[in-house]
């Protein structure tokens, strides 16, 4: 007897997922070019990276200097280094924290610097308190700005023109911009800014994904090895998604909304900003195409840009712990009266495959080029002998990979996947958090102990 096995037919819902479908083979495929891409524009690029000198003096400043008090943007508080005596080293005080809202995104800079400047205000008045800091002496900062920056010098930064919503569009200097934010919220009581930016005010950018060491040669009298930044999401890593079919209609509609076309497009598809205007996009097709419904009698959110958040979309799944996809559905988005139109299963259904999708397609998108990384700057050599397993461990931080659906679960899957070629290795993601406050603190006593080796 003989059994015939009928193709079960596909879905409409799976038909327009395909083009966001990754497997092993495919990521493999994109690790490697995004080796090669990375060696051709770590050798030959002019624009992929930033003017942001930062010395090894600065990465490993003098033994017994660290110490001292510094701040950050966005994320504001006072910064205790014990030096080696104490086991804890570092410890973070009256920290606070804020979300920059929309508006603040989209005004002017003068707005953002002076909203920023009063953040900062608000917490320097409670130092003072808290550490009887005298208000006529000024108080060295640190600032890290994850966006694009350039700098001749650790105590000058021009910010660059940034994207992600916001709507600086020109070279800024970002000191300049934060002393008169500051100013401008300062009472009698609290101590002066260091204006303009002194070297005790270092500045430079906190993302830092990869960093190059550059020596100058053997003739050079001293090896002086440079840390050079760069955010690998911006354009240049743009071929290797496009010449392997990643890049999809969505991706090109969210892209050529945005404040910049074309400029972070690995951004664009892996990003905590973004993932959810994704998921946006796809399920408006999906609802008009495989449900016909007119996107009239949607909820008027739904039809808004970024309307559907990745925070909403990270917990859409069944047995999630914010209830049925259905009734998030309705509470997100409750239906307009006289419409005629009612949430169901099915869609809370569609909208969780597609979230999934997404994820998991950003998930190999970074383990891809994560490896690559790692593979370029010659960490994991091209053929690997047996031994003992190594293991590079990358750090990670941010919401998105820990929430977005099983971001963090499927990076490490397909990473393992992809170091099946190179055993023993194994590359291994591990939380690193509060590295922008942390590393703007630490920047201080670094920079100032660099000062006083160089006079």
């Amino acid at each position: 007897m003989t059994t015939i096995d009928a193709a079960t037919p596909e879905s409409p819902l799976e038909a327009l997922l395909r083009p966001l479908d990754v497997d092993l083979t495919r990521i493999v495929e994109l690790t490697n070019d995004f080796t090669e891409t990375f060696t051709h524009l770590a050798a030959h690029s002019l624009d992929q990276f930033l003017a942001t000198p930062i010395s090894e003096s600065i990465l490993r400043p003098a033994p017994g200097r660290d110490y001292g008090r510094g701040g950050t943007n966005l994320r504001v508080g006072f910064i205790e280094l014990s030096g080696a005596q104490d086991d804890r080293h570092l410890e973070r005080l009256l920290e606070q924290s804020w979300s920059i809202q929309n508006h603040l995104k989209s005004e002017n800079s003068e707005s953002l610097f002076s909203w920023i400047g009063a953040r900062i205000a608000e917490v320097v008045a409670k130092g003072c308190e808290a550490f009887n800091l005298p208000p006529t002496t000024p108080i060295p900062m640190g600032v890290t700005f994850s966006f694009p920056i350039h700098q001749s010098s650790l105590s000058e930064a021009t910010l660059l023109p940034m994207g992600k919503g916001f709507a600086i569009t020109s070279h800024l200097d970002l000191g300049a911009h934060l002393t008169r934010g500051y100013d401008q919220h300062r009472t009698p009581g609290l101590p002066p800014s260091a204006s303009p930016p002194s070297p005790t005010t270092p500045l430079h950018p906190s993302k830092q994904p990869a960093a190059i060491c550059v020596v100058p040669g053997d003739l050079a009298a001293d090896r002086v090895r440079i840390a050079v930044n760069t955010e690998w999401g911006i354009n240049g890593t743009a071929p290797p998604l496009r010449r392997l079919g990643f890049v999809t209609r969505w991706d090109e509609a969210l892209d050529a909304a945005g404040e910049a076309p074309g400029f972070q497009p690995l951004e664009y598809m892996t990003a905590g900003r973004y993932l959810g205007e994704l998921a946006r996009l796809v399920f408006l097709e999906y609802l008009a195409a495989a449900e016909g419904v007119d996107a009239e009698v949607l909820p008027a959110g739904l039809r808004q840009r970024f309307g559907l958040t990745t925070t909403f979309a990270s917990f859409v799944f069944p047995g999630g712990p914010r209830g049925p996809v259905v009734e998030q559905l309705g509470a997100e988005f409750p239906p307009a009266e006289g419409t005629g139109f009612r949430w169901t299963e099915a869609h809370g259904d569609a909208l969780h495959r597609i979230a999934k999708a997404i994820e998991r397609r950003a998930a190999g998108i970074v383990a891809a080029a994560t490896v690559g990384l790692l593979r370029s700057a010659g960490e994991i050599p091209d053929q690997v002998t047996g031994g003992e397993v190594e293991e590079l461990v990358v750090g990670y931080t941010g919401g998105c990979i820990q929430y977005f659906q099983d971001y963090l679960k499927d990076a490490q899957g397909f990473l393992d996947g992809i170091m099946e070629a190179y055993k023993p290795m194994r590359v291994r993601l591990s939380p690193c958090h509060d590295g922008g406050i942390t590393g703007a603190g630490i920047l201080v006593p670094a920079a100032m102990a660099g000062e006083e080796v160089r006079n």
